[in-house]
């Protein structure tokens, strides 16, 4: 199998993975899921692998539009649209064959974390000194 060929099939799964109902819960509604997967199998991560953070959310901004605008009408929403895409990129980060052919750990600083709310209840105790 040629690279580009497996990279392409590695950000499909990388799409497919980070992509779930549990990802666009509330938010979303039928075929939220597989048109955002969709979009982002055939999306350019190489133009996310800056230097330069301003650059970064440029692209990230762009891309998020993108996507929003390819979800079903009643999911169009701007916050879905760029949580997915950081949950996507993030996924591309540690996946390390994405990371190195995209150049991807220039953004590692820039990227939003999406938080569960587990993580974030841990985060806050861990903030006012309690455990």
């Amino acid at each position: 199998m040629e690279r580009e060929q497996f990279l392409r099939t590695i950000q499909s799964r990388t799409a497919r993975v980070a992509v779930g109902a549990s990802t666009v819960r509330g938010r979303g509604n039928a075929g939220t899921v597989a048109a955002a997967r969709e979009h982002l199998r055939g999306l350019d991560v190489n133009r996310f692998g800056v230097d330069e953070p301003r650059t970064f959310e440029n692209e990230l901004d762009r891309a998020t539009e993108g996507l929003r605008r390819v979800l079903p009408r009643d999911a169009q929403h701007w916050g879905l649209a760029r949580k997915v895409l950081n949950i996507f990129l993030r996924d591309c980060l540690y996946t390390s064959y994405l990371c190195e052919a995209f150049q991807l750990t220039r953004i590692e600083i820039s990227l939003n974390y999406p938080l569960d709310s587990i993580t974030a209840k841990k985060l806050r105790r861990g903030a006012s000194g309690m455990d």
